[in-house]
């Protein structure tokens, strides 16, 4: 999957133009790819000074910015430091966009995997219960998209991406009609990394297409406020996305401790 698709649908929350903004982004970028490793501390102001070719101010800002991400903390003594990754703020659309520069991080998909799975089947239980008439009628509408996508994917007339991203619209008029503005402000600021998770399935063959009847059964169980039959149909759905993500990668989900 195109990496630059997948960095295109993510907003920044920070400006690149300004100096310190672009010294934020080049920064940040080091700091997840592994440049500068977690535990690991910067070089001294004026070092990283002449390496990045700035000011003091803008610096300083840059990595008040990072602080403010969970990428790095100012100790007194010791320097600044870069924060281990579970201090990261991973739901921070740069922090994302950073992490998806690169390579597929296994970690990260296996982390998205049970994020899914643990916000997905509520979401999909709410929307049972709040959807309202046109909401739902939108549901389908996006469930028919998804199955003339999958029809045209495997005829050779549609690209991954495209298909991604009708998924996407499925999921998201889920979300949608869950009602909750958190929930949805989560989902919004990590819609990319939610599409990821789905792309690296594309080394599966029929992937989308054995999902298809999981798909089905949420939308019918949302449509027709079936609140728990909602929940489990997201939740299988969810877990297919699972083993299928564990075929692409080759390995077994990663736990979040067993980093």
């Amino acid at each position: 999957m195109n990496q630059a698709y997948m960095r295109n649908r993510i907003a920044h929350t920070y400006p690149s133009r300004s100096l310190h903004g672009s010294i934020v982004h080049e920064l940040g970028e080091k700091i997840v790819s592994g440049v500068y490793a977690p535990g690991s501390t910067l070089p001294i102001e004026e070092e990283l000074r002449e390496e990045l070719g700035v000011s003091r101010n803008a610096l300083r800002e840059a990595v008040k910015v990072l602080s403010a991400k969970g990428l790095l903390k100012v100790k007194t003594r010791t320097g600044t430091c870069v924060q281990p990754r579970e201090n990261w703020h991973l739901t921070d659309p740069d922090v994302l966009s950073w992490s998806m520069s690169g390579a597929v991080d296994r970690d990260l998909i296996s982390w998205l995997t049970e994020f899914r799975k643990v916000i997905e089947p509520a979401a999909a239980e709410m929307a049972a219960s709040r959807a309202t008439k046109d909401e739902r009628e939108g549901i389908m509408l996006c469930m028919k998209a998804l199955e003339i996508a999958c029809d045209q994917l495997d005829a050779g007339e549609c690209s991954m991406e495209k298909c991604v991203d009708v998924d996407m619209s499925f999921h998201e008029s889920i979300f949608s009609a869950a009602g909750n503005p958190f929930l949805q402000s989560v989902t919004a600021n990590i819609g990319a990394a939610l599409a990821l998770s789905r792309t690296v399935t594309d080394g599966v063959p029929g992937a989308l297409r054995r999902s298809l009847p999981n798909h089905r059964k949420v939308a019918l169980a949302v449509v027709e406020g079936r609140t728990l039959d909602a929940r489990s149909a997201m939740l299988a759905l969810c877990e297919g996305v699972a083993e299928d993500v564990e075929k692409a990668l080759g390995d077994p989900p990663i736990s979040p401790k067993g980093r």
